[in-house]
């Protein structure tokens, strides 16, 4: 294409001086070119006004003639100019066009990217898509001005828009004139007005454009400027005056070995040349620009050049297109010559300008280190000893630094007040320090000549800042100031630590003798007292409870007894109470034969259990009590037990503040807080109290500054809520924070604030062979609070010595003499459980496990534990268990639980059974019968049972009497259950739809899983024998009565009927366990019927409340 260039020449229609002057000004520019496919010459004409709008649906004409504006010759009309909407009109446009100034596949894009949301479809035609942005043009100015702006770069728009013309050019020097159409006229038909503008293109005689002046590169020392060049460029005098045959500017930019090789540092290179250079050399010469450049202010060569009175302003920012195009970063270091050019109104380069070098800059400096520390550091036998060490690490992120330096300041101020000046030279104390991958803090001693230093800066506070360096092309870099770090230089020696007292109060049981009397014994008293046929010695012993927070009393007999291999200590249990509001007396009248009182250690020991679980046991032997007279007199001895308040000190020191200390009565709900008092020493300043519990880490009790006061007191009230132990430690500062050494104050163990978790017994497991027998015993216990396990095992009146496992240990109680002393250690044996039903007159063994964690283990299934027990054969034992804590708190007992080991009978041949079907299960056989946990009030106990009927009365009657269990000089009696023989009163079974009853029926049970018994065996028990009847008959003269021993007539108060008929479960359920009963109901020949299952009953851990 070849370069033609002509002046432009301005004409203002006189009729548009009207409104508003400006807003009609129009700017007629042309240049030519040559088409390479027909080597013909065409004239390019574009027309320009001060606003865009002021050629908005404006038409124009354009004529020419041959030779000079002054010529004789006659104008031609070459074509109209209008904005076009219409897609023939576009699409004959778009084919008419040289392709000189049309590229399809860059146009296209363009409009898809800047208008693609005013284009109906993305599968147009680009004619299509022309079409549709000039609509939406003609209907929106902001469109139009866009428009505008695209059809510099692309001159096809300009066409579609009436803004621009091409027309072939024969001669040298063609003349053209713009003039304008009247509006609302026919384009074709309408006679041209006004002359617009006329323009002489003279092929021959081309002005050439010239060169702004050479790129001034604007130096940007921050971030900004990291490897990027800003350029900006001035405007000579006469490229302002042509300036309306431009449009932008182009920025080259050479690498500096290229352009120094080929000389272009010296003679840039000409336009065609530079060109060409793009094409051959891509790695050297780049355009840098993409659309044309429009400075945002025009300046002089001289203004341009003037980067102290403007050292901002720059025009283009080259980065190899990283921000815009994901281009590759400029190197740091790498060194380029830029050359500018204007651009002509079809984007071709003028005259290129001077070349500039510039560098190009690693402008990211390095981050502020982290974690700047100053210490004072005591080093022995260096000179000076004590100085401020500053440490560092290198920063988090970021570029990696090249060295760093050290400043100290006086005060953060000093600081700020050096960086806004940037003199660091004074604060200064280190540096450069080469940067080391492989260190991960350095350090640096402050031990300079004008250092910090003892005695002379004793206490004074300094600042230390580090700054990371960087190396770049362009020079060091600096980072900022690092957050200071602040040391001082002082005295180390701390106040000397002191002792304090730990007081703790704890509630237990205590007793006093209340009276002890001798009085006469006669026949009808002596047959009140229970013991041996041969007893002499009658002892009326009394234990009243006067204060309501003791739970229970227990008395034994003890004493020791001399044999050839050493001596036992034997106790008996021979009396025990549990109190109520009552009953608040433990009545025990025994009579002794006379050889206890010739056995060594011969006495009482009184048993009292608060409320809390705390024991207390006391021993009072027979020789202080009074002596008796036998057999005409009795002793008639009284105690009285009642809840004691013990305070408890540890460590040096008296009871708190004043020999007080506060305690909260059991029951209240309230804790008894740890009271620690103690007196800091000389310099103290500040306390500080710690407790650690079990060993773990250590706690903040409480902390302040001391006040001058002689003592101080903490009170401790958060403890935990299990037993623990609870150590605690003191240590005090002086006015700089330096501490004492830590006291250790002391520890203590602290009581169960809650109810210990009750286990639950699973039935034993046989175990071991004929020569050896067990029983492994199994129960399930929440672990929280429990350090191990005490297990009670009673073998009847008369048991036989058996070591039950190695893994078992005997208790030991502390068992304090009467009249006072040290207490001797030990455990008597005990009775049967509080509430429970079973036992011996001999009493159970007490025996402990060890640690759980320790040397005693769960199953492996958290909460579950099991031991096996080395036992007798054909001997009944009774076993149940209990949680205990550390500090001895002790849980309610678990159920009880019988086994008996005995041989299992030899399995005879195997014979076949006969293929029968199974027995149907019909649940709604009888929907009435279900499963229930029944309370039975005239025993004042519950049975698991299954209801099969009801005795059916009318509703203002009620005069039942339910069975009991009553004795009669020892001899064990049942009284029936009856009701009035009378037609109100009706005993039924509950019948099916087709009327038949559960009878013949045995009842079977098995267990499911639940939350304490995830797994279960599933073995089908049978809980009652076969029940073919109900035996009912007279009892007293009008009563009707039931006699059967496995059904219970039971009350239901809270609805109707009020008395059910229940088939008891005979052999006893595990408390915490769930149960399906199955009632197997059978025919008359025997044969099973069918299975009825019952629903769900669950056995609860504690009875409820009646």
């Amino acid at each position: 294409m070849r370069l033609l260039f002509l002046s432009l020449l301005c004409l203002l229609p006189l009729r548009a001086q009207t409104a508003n002057p400006e807003e009609s000004i129009r700017f007629l520019s042309v240049t030519s070119f040559q088409e390479p496919a027909d080597s013909k010459n065409y004239a390019y004409l574009t027309w320009q006004a001060q606003s865009a709008e002021a050629l908005f649906d404006h038409n124009h004409a354009v004529f020419h003639k041959s030779g000079p504006a002054a010529s004789p010759n006659l104008f031609a009309r070459s074509g109209t100019m209008s904005f076009q909407t219409q897609l023939n009109i576009v699409s004959a446009l778009l084919d008419s066009t040289p392709p000189s100034l049309f590229d399809a596949a860059v146009v296209e894009p363009i409009i898809d990217d800047l208008f693609g949301d005013l284009v109906a479809s993305p599968s147009l035609t680009l004619a299509g898509k022309i079409s549709g942005v000039l609509q939406a043009a003609k209907r929106d100015p902001k469109v139009f001005r866009r428009l505008i702006f695209l059809s510099r770069t692309q001159p096809v728009l300009g066409l579609c828009m009436g803004t621009a013309a091409v027309v072939p050019v024969n001669g040298v020097v063609t003349t053209f004139e713009l003039r304008t159409l009247p509006s609302g006229t026919l384009v074709l038909n309408a006679q041209p007005g006004v002359v617009a503008g006329r323009v002489t293109l003279d092929l021959a005689s081309p002005p050439m454009i010239p060169s702004p002046g050479r790129p001034i590169h604007v130096l940007d020392l921050s971030a900004s400027g990291h490897l990027n060049a800003k350029l900006r460029w001035g405007v000579p005098s006469g490229l302002r005056q042509r300036t309306p045959l431009t449009y932008g500017y182009n920025i080259y930019r050479m690498t500096r070995a290229f352009a120094e090789g080929a000389n272009y540092h010296i003679t840039p290179p000409a336009s065609t040349a530079l060109t060409g250079l793009l094409s051959s050399d891509p790695n050297d010469v780049r355009l840098v620009n993409q659309l044309p450049l429009m400075p945002t202010k025009l300046m002089t060569v001289v203004e341009a050049a003037d980067l102290v009175g403007d050292p901002e302003t720059y025009f283009t920012v080259d980065d190899n297109g990283v921000l815009l195009d994901g281009g590759v970063p400029l190197g740091d270091g790498d060194e380029f010559y830029y050359f500018a050019s204007a651009r002509d109104l079809l984007g071709r380069p003028g005259t290129i300008s001077p070349g500039t070098l510039v560098t190009i800059c690693d402008r990211h400096r390095p981050l502020a280190p982290s974690r700047v520390k100053a210490v004072h550091k005591h080093v022995k036998p260096a000179a000076p000893s004590d100085f401020i060490e500053v440490s560092w690490e290198k920063p988090t992120s970021g570029d990696t630094p090249d060295f760093y330096f050290v400043y100290r300041w006086a005060n953060p101020e000093q600081m700020i007040r050096a960086d806004e000046v940037a003199e660091y030279s004074t604060y200064q104390i280190a540096g450069p320090i080469p940067h080391d991958p492989a260190t991960t803090r350095y350090r640096i001693r402050d031990n300079g000549a004008s250092a910090p230093s003892v005695p002379a800066n004793l206490g004074e506070t300094w600042w230390y800042s580090v700054r990371a360096v960087k190396n770049t092309a362009c020079g060091p870099l600096t980072g900022p100031n690092s957050a200071p770090g602040w040391g001082v230089l002082r005295d180390w020696k701390g106040p000397n630590s002191g002792d304090a007292s730990l007081t703790i109060t704890r509630f237990c049981p205590t007793f006093s003798l209340e009276s002890a009397r001798i009085q006469q014994l006669n026949e009808q008293i002596a047959a009140e007292f229970t013991g041996p046929i041969n007893g002499t010695h009658y002892y009326h012993l009394k234990i009243l409870r006067v204060d309501p927070r003791i739970k229970a009393a227990k008395i034994y007999l003890c004493a020791g007894i001399d044999e050839k291999d050493g001596g036992e200590t034997v106790t008996s249990l021979l009396g025990q109470k549990v109190y109520s509001k009552e009953d608040e007396l433990l009545d025990v009248k025994y009579c002794f034969p006379a050889a206890v009182f010739q056995l060594r250690d011969a006495g009482l020991i009184l048993c009292a259990v608060d409320q809390n679980g705390k024991e207390a046991y006391k021993k009072i032997g027979f020789d202080e009590l009074p002596t008796l007279d036998p057999p005409s007199t009795y002793a008639e001895i009284c105690f009285c037990v009642e809840e004691e308040e013990q305070t408890k000190v540890i460590g040096g020191g008296g009871v708190g503040s004043g020999n007080t200390h506060t305690s909260v009565d059991p029951g209240t709900g309230g804790i008894n807080p740890t009271e620690i008092t103690f007196t800091p020493t000389a310099g103290t300043k500040e306390y500080k109290l710690y407790k650690r519990i079990d060993g773990g880490p250590l706690l903040l009790v409480g902390q302040a500054e001391y006040d001058g006061a002689p003592s101080v007191t903490i009170e401790d009230a958060e403890l935990p809520a299990n037993a623990t132990e609870m150590c605690y430690f003191l240590q005090y500062f002086d006015e700089h924070g330096n501490p004492s050494p830590l006291a250790d104050l002391g520890c203590l163990l602290t009581t169960t604030k809650v109810e210990m978790p009750v286990p639950i017994m699973a039935e034993v497991r046989k175990a071991g062979t004929q020569a050896a027998p067990q029983g492994v015993i199994k129960w399930f216990c929440q672990p929280e609070g429990v350090e191990r396990f005490r297990i009670y095992i009673c073998d009847g009146d008369t048991g036989v010595k058996t070591t039950y496992s190695s893994e078992l240990q005997t208790p030991s109680v502390a068992i304090v003499p009467f009249g006072g002393g040290a207490p001797a250690f030990g455990f008597p044996t005990l009775g049967r459980p509080f509430g429970s039903g079973g036992g011996s007159p001999q009493g159970f063994l007490a025996f402990e496990t060890g640690r759980i964690g320790g040397n005693f283990h769960d199953t492996g299934t958290a909460g579950e534990y099991s031991l096996p027990l080395d036992l007798a054969t054909g001997r009944e034992y009774k076993i149940y268990v209990e949680s205990v804590s550390a500090a001895g708190d002790r849980s309610s007992a678990s159920n009880i639980v019988n086994f008996t080991w005995s041989q299992s009978n030899v399995v005879g041949p195997e014979v076949p059974w006969p293929a029968r079907s199974l027995p149907a299960l019909d649940p709604d056989f009888i929907p009435e019968i279900e499963a229930e946990y029944a309370y039975n009030s005239r025993e004042d106990r519950y049975y698991a049972a299954v209801q099969i009927g009801e005795l059916q009365i009318d509703s203002e009657k009620r005069d039942v009497t339910l069975g009991r269990l009553t004795t009669d000089n020892e001899t064990l009696y049942v009284i029936p259950s009856s009701w009035p023989d009378t037609d109100e009163y009706n005993l039924i079974l509950y019948e099916s739809s087709g009327g038949e009853t559960a009878l013949n029926f045995a009842l079977y049970r098995y267990q499911v899983p639940n939350l304490y018994f995830p797994t279960v065996s599933g073995d089908l028990v049978q809980v009652s024998p076969l029940i073919n009847r109900v035996r009912t008959g007279p009892y007293l003269t009008t009563q009707e009565g039931l006699y059967d021993p496995f059904l219970e007539l039971l009350e239901n108060p809270q609805a109707l009927p009020l008395y059910g008929l229940y088939v008891k479960d005979t052999q006893g359920a595990i408390r915490g366990a769930r149960y399906v009963y199955v009632l197997v109901r059978f025919k008359e020949n025997g044969e099973i019927d069918r299975c009825i299952p019952t629903n769900e009953l669950e056995i609860p851990l504690v009875d409820p409340t009646p």
